[in-house]
């Protein structure tokens, strides 16, 4: 029996799959600030050139940047530019 995704599900799904990027973002960022003494709700932040979280935490802010495009895309609404530098996949 071949499954049929509805808008409804499709969009709980986009928004939950926002939600645990949310939550792995914050976890990256906090290990890249606790790597270079940072506190993690500090204004002001630069990290060390050696952070061997940085890869991690860029790779879900670009995840997370693409989760947003689909939700605007499922919404109907255009998404221009990025603050990030993502590769395209």
């Amino acid at each position: 029996m071949k499954k049929t995704i509805t808008a409804a599900g499709m969009h709980a799904s986009l928004v939950l799959a926002t939600m645990e990027n949310k939550d792995e973002e914050r976890a990256a960022w906090v290990k890249m600030c606790e790597h270079d003494g940072i506190e993690p709700d500090a204004l002001v932040v630069i990290f060390s050139d050696d952070n061997p979280h940085k890869a991690e935490h860029d790779r879900l802010i670009c995840e997370g940047q693409d989760l947003h495009r689909m939700r605007m895309a499922w919404a109907g609404k255009a998404v221009e530019g990025s603050v990030y530098r993502c590769s395209p996949s």
